[in-house]
């Protein structure tokens, strides 16, 4: 007992790398097993991953649902988001879309998952990724009542219908009824993410099933070859943060980003350390007043708004994942194909909570959107936390640029009211 504190007292990116290492000794010591005695202790193995992903999913649902109502319901009515509002929300939109569109291109030239053998279930049929179609999607976009999306776990149906419903209280404009809906809604929100902050501390033990049956019964050629996907994504989260913000940035608004991102180091750092962006939000909105020279109100507004909804770095490995999967699998993707995905995944990041290893249950949710194994989740869980770290960090910055083009964009008329 006294060995087994210590272990859970550990920062979780600590024993998500043991649960790794003792997986991949596991998964070893199992190869050369007897024929049946190695398929019960697979079996035995993959449960645990399986109860994990099970645990994922089950939270899926209602974390999308009312953290979505709750971001959007408080931003307050329509009339008042106005051109603040459309225009924060539009700007983070178009981010996300530029760090996908990267991400697919680097993806498609390097291609980085072909020849990579990917874990999954004898009998899952993919013929449901080969059919998608974007006008197929905007079909399956609408559900037939309420409650299917939560029963048949449809995630974009309940990304869906949650915008709808936030929509609907800001349009009654009835300012006690939205706040009693807020209120109710980040209450609800809150307690959720409590649910997904315990599930996520299982994450070793999902990590040590799933990563052990899969060396058990292919060796480590799965985790040897992940060496050219890390570098893609790093390269492509490079290029995002240090090419296409500033130049959206200065296109916009003639502004060169990277003297205020100097700035702004401080805050980059923590999110990097933490893996975080909810735990970076204080110190984002105190640098940005303090330093960065944005106007409180503008801070208030933007970067919460940032760190529920703007996921650049998230979104931008989701796509390159599940590009990466349909590589190992063989799947010849189409141009519409692609961008179905991309649209998932734009989807999928507006819930994606600002905690570390949240990227990985949105995962699920893009994944089962679009047909592919979440089997093969279990993959990319090696550098997994390795690349939160960056891609927080993304987040986090691009959160920032954001933030700072808004300002520039209302700084006059944020100094003719006094704000």
């Amino acid at each position: 007992m006294t060995y087994i504190k210590p272990i859970f007292s550990m920062r979780m990116e600590y024993q998500i790398a043991l649960s790794i290492l003792l997986a991949i000794v596991v998964g070893l010591l199992l190869v050369d097993v007897e024929a049946m005695a190695k398929a019960d202790a697979i079996s035995s193995l993959k449960s645990l991953g399986t109860i994990y992903l099970n645990l994922l999913k089950f939270i899926i649902g209602p974390l999308l649902f009312f953290s979505i109502i709750a971001s959007i319901v408080g931003i307050g009515s329509i009339k008042e988001m106005g051109k603040l509002g459309g225009m924060t929300f539009g700007i983070y939109m178009m981010t996300t879309v530029f760090a996908i569109t990267v991400s697919l291109l680097m993806m498609n030239i390097f291609s980085p998952g072909v020849g990579v053998a990917m874990p999954t279930t004898s009998s899952q049929d993919f013929s449901a990724v080969k059919e998608l179609s974007l006008s197929g999607f905007f079909l399956d976009l609408i559900p037939h009542d309420v409650f299917s999306p939560f029963i048949e776990g449809n995630m974009m149906q309940l990304v869906f219908i949650s915008i709808l419903f936030a929509f609907a209280i800001l349009a009654m404009n009835n300012k006690e009824l939205q706040e009693k809906m807020y209120e109710s809604s980040q209450n609800i929100a809150d307690v959720v993410l409590k649910l997904t902050v315990w599930i996520i501390a299982l994450t070793p033990i999902g990590v040590f099933g799933l990563i052990a049956a899969m060396v058990a019964n292919k060796g480590l050629a799965p985790l040897l070859d992940l060496w050219e996907f890390v570098l893609v994504v790093l390269a492509s989260l490079s290029i995002h943060l240090f090419v296409t913000l500033p130049l959206m940035a200065y296109l916009l608004v003639k502004i060169n980003i990277y003297g205020y991102l100097l700035k702004m180091k401080k805050v980059i750092i923590f999110a990097f350390s933490t893996a975080s962006s909810s735990a970076t939000l204080p110190l984002n909105m105190s640098e940005n007043v303090n330093k960065g020279g944005v106007h409180e109100r503008i801070a208030k507004l933007v970067l919460p708004i940032g760190s529920t909804i703007n996921m650049d770095g998230t979104a931008l490995y989701q796509a390159a994942v599940a590009l990466f999967v349909a590589q190992g699998l063989g799947l010849d993707l189409t141009l519409l194909q692609q961008i179905t995905i991309a649209i998932t995944v734009v989807l999928a990041s507006v819930g994606a909570a600002g905690i570390p290893g949240a990227g990985i249950i949105m995962l699920t949710t893009v994944f089962a959107s679009i047909g592919l194994p979440l089997e093969a989740i279990a993959v990319i869980f090696l550098v997994d936390r390795f690349l939160d770290m960056f891609r927080t960090a993304v987040n986090v910055s691009g959160d920032m640029i954001v933030t700072k083009i808004i300002n520039e964009v209302f700084d006059r008329d944020l100094k003719k009211s006094k704000i």
